[in-house]
């Protein structure tokens, strides 16, 4: 294979073409004075003999504004403009910023905090001059870092998971942050909640603090706070609530409070065995005595029943008797009433001819008389009654 420089011949086709181009060329700019020898030298550019491999080296085949310009270099520009345009949207994105609702934001020019309080939404700041700081408004719930303390005996405890709840009012913000930073919340709350906890466990106990005392630690932080947020702002930033769980302690001091609350709870079951024990008995009692009761209760029930029944029964026979005797009275008072109304009638009919006719007649229902004398009780009776002495004779 000839090589990539290896000088034309005449013998060429390409050779020959590429040969008229130039002659042509060169005939026209130099009044048709030309020498063959320098254009076979000078005017005949490196051609490729190589079979298949590509155009001549340097051959541009742009037109228009890229005449004359190469591919690397049309590929260098292009890179470049990408680039540009990628820097330039970044710029764009980072200068907008939103804001979401419960929110305000702040911004510091140059390091100088401006009088701009924007609202939620889509805002444009400076870039690489700018600088804005979000706050939120409605309440938030911050968990701190674990606070390690001391007790007045020395030992050492860890409050864990401390959950703060905090406020700002839109109107004081500007005057907080332009007293205390942006960072406003932990220079108020938070570094107050850990000094407050230290100072308490360290006038206090490892018991007091980990056991007898410990519902008094979140009044006594949340106490502190209030005390302290008077003091430097009483406006713009409220506390809305402090939660500290148990504390972490040595765990040889919690094995003993766990051996003590099972030792405890021990009490507690015997305690509410005899709580239960007494009151199974005192339920038993209180059963035979209402059972007592109860039975006096369905005895004097009866009783009373028994005596109802008795008095109805003497009412009963008392009024029968009343009524008996009543009747009995009536009775009396007419046969009486007959008997008188019989008398007098009897005392108009005695006469002496009366007497002696019923006698007559009672005389002469016998079939035989005896007459014993004038001197005997018949005889005299007759012998009144006729007016004479009857003689047996």
């Amino acid at each position: 294979m000839p090589s990539r420089n290896h000088s034309l011949t005449t013998s060429s086709p390409l050779h020959n073409a590429r040969l008229n181009a130039i002659s042509k060329e060169h005939y026209d700019n130099h009044d048709h004075n030309y020498d063959w020898n320098h254009i076979q030298s000078d005017k005949i550019p490196d051609i490729d003999h190589g079979m298949g491999e590509g155009p001549p080296k340097n051959h541009s085949t742009f037109v228009g504004p890229f005449k004359g310009l190469n591919v690397q270099t049309l590929i260098t520009f292009v890179i470049l403009a990408l680039l540009g345009l990628f820097v330039g949207l970044a710029c764009v994105l980072s200068a907008l910023h939103t804001l979401k609702t419960g929110h305000v934001g702040l911004y510091y020019k140059y390091g100088a905090l401006m009088d701009d309080v924007t609202q939620p939404g889509i805002h444009w700041k400076q870039l690489f001059v700018t600088e804005m700081v979000k706050l939120r408004l409605t309440p938030e719930t911050e968990i701190l870092n674990p606070m390690v303390c001391t007790t007045r005996d020395g030992v050492r405890n860890v409050f864990r998971d401390v959950q703060v709840i905090t406020s700002l009012e839109e109107k004081y913000v500007h005057q907080l942050v332009k007293r205390f930073t942006s960072d406003l919340k932990n220079i108020l709350v938070y570094d107050r909640v850990r000094e407050s906890v230290e100072k308490f466990c360290a006038n206090n106990t490892i018991d007091e603090v980990y056991r007898t005392r410990f519902l008094d630690i979140t009044n006594y932080v949340n106490e502190s706070i209030v005390e302290a947020l008077q003091k430097f702002a009483p406006n713009g930033l409220k506390l809305w609530n402090v939660f500290l769980p148990k504390p972490d302690v040595p765990p040889a001091i919690a094995a003993n409070y766990r051996q003590v609350k099972v030792e405890w709870t021990q009490q507690l079951v015997a305690q509410q065995k005899q709580r239960t024990e007494r009151i199974r008995k005192e339920t038993e009692n209180i059963k035979a005595i209402l059972d007592a009761e109860r039975g006096k209760n369905v005895e004097a029930i009866r009783t009373a029943q028994h005596i109802e029944q008795e008095e109805g029964r003497s009412n009963v026979t008392r009024i029968r008797n009343e009524v008996y005797e009543e009747t009995e009275k009536l009775k009396a008072d007419v046969s009486s009433y007959v008997q008188a109304s019989s008398a007098k009638s009897n005392e108009k009919l005695l006469t002496d001819n009366y007497v002696k006719l019923n006698v007559a007649k009672m005389l002469s229902n016998n079939t035989k008389m005896y007459f014993s004398g004038g001197d005997s009780v018949l005889g005299a009776s007759l012998s009144k009654i006729f007016g004479g002495v009857v003689n047996p004779n």
